[in-house]
């Protein structure tokens, strides 16, 4: 899949393009807000920039953005999290997927590295609770 950079050109003032059409910021905002999974984006120097914390596994506080990805994990996982990220970095890998059970729930972990051509850009990790989804399989 080719990456298509956000720039100028792909940014108006009613419209952010991209290969397979456009959004207005709003509908992208409202669309973020529906997903109900929980979304965090860690940039290429492992700072959170970006979430969004609709499935509400892992509560992040809005003080979260701006700070190191590291801060945000229990001390047991940190040597995982480092190694996963170097991993990214280095592209011996660009994915790690988990599934545990958090806070009582099946829920699954996500990292997926960003890549723009050769540029690592950083990772995004989805958290999703599968209670309801297992309910329909009962």
């Amino acid at each position: 899949m080719e990456s298509q950079a956000v720039d100028a050109e792909n940014i108006s003032d009613e419209k952010i393009s991209f290969d397979t059409g456009a959004l207005t910021f709003a509908q992208l905002k409202g669309i973020f807000k529906l997903l109900p999974i929980d979304i965090t984006f860690i940039d290429a120097d492992d700072t959170i920039t970006f979430f969004v914390n609709n499935g509400g596994i892992f509560a992040r506080p809005k003080s979260a953005l701006g700070q190191k990805v590291f801060e945000y994990h229990p001390l047991e996982i940190l040597p995982m999290v480092r190694e996963m990220l170097s991993d990214f970095k280095t592209k011996k890998r660009d994915r790690a997927e988990f599934f545990r059970n958090i806070k009582g729930k099946p829920t699954s972990v996500v990292y997926q590295a960003v890549y723009d051509g050769e540029d690592y850009l950083g990772a995004v990790e989805f958290v999703q609770d599968f209670s309801d989804a297992l309910k329909k399989f009962s």
